[in-house]
């Protein structure tokens, strides 16, 4: 779903957590989709606890596959895993605190979380 009021923060790193702001978030309800990315040799391991916070409000689930996407900013081999966390609601406009953060890390294939992006889609 293509929108103007699509907000996407790109990281491309392991992390735990994260802290970033949203500049000039509309208010509504955002689909979150989380991006994580495979190895090179299209590895990838899911089972991450994962809590994404806007202000007061949070969204948490575990990153599960859904499907895989192309990244046009990166090699062919190093594709995108979509994961969707839920909904989170922004009541006013402005900038935000957003919070990402993994709760449990799963390594038992050894590759943990390699997050790229996460987007706010209207719902």
């Amino acid at each position: 779903m293509e929108s103007t009021s699509l907000i996407t923060f790109a990281f491309c790193q392991s992390i735990s957590t994260s802290p970033y702001n949203i500049v000039d978030a509309t208010p509504g309800t955002y689909n979150v989709i989380v991006l994580t990315q495979t190895d090179r040799n299209g590895k990838w391991e899911g089972g991450h606890k994962t809590k994404l916070t806007i202000g007061r409000t949070s969204v948490s689930a575990t990153l599960k596959e859904q499907e895989r996407r192309d990244n046009p900013k990166a090699n062919s081999d190093l594709r995108d895993v979509v994961s969707t966390l839920g909904q989170i609601t922004i009541n006013k406009s402005g900038t935000h605190d957003i919070i990402l953060r993994m709760e449990k890390i799963i390594k038992k294939k050894g590759l943990g979380p390699k997050l790229r992006a996460i987007q706010l889609i209207p719902a």
